[in-house]
């Protein structure tokens, strides 16, 4: 049975690559979360507005 998860994303670099690319990367993490991830499971997308980037 697939999973739904959101992820909020606040990067716009990292907006553009996800929908541009259609797929999600994840840095090797203990998470669970992450670990439990599974092909057919449903990641929702939440973009914060981000204009600028932070250090701009």
């Amino acid at each position: 049975m697939s999973k739904s998860y959101l992820v909020i994303l606040g990067d716009r670099e990292a907006i553009g690559w996800v929908l541009r690319e259609e797929r999600m990367a994840f840095p090797s993490t203990p998470r669970a979360e992450v670990a439990a991830l599974q092909e057919k499971d449903r990641l929702f997308l939440y973009a914060t507005r981000c204009l600028v980037p932070p250090d701009a």
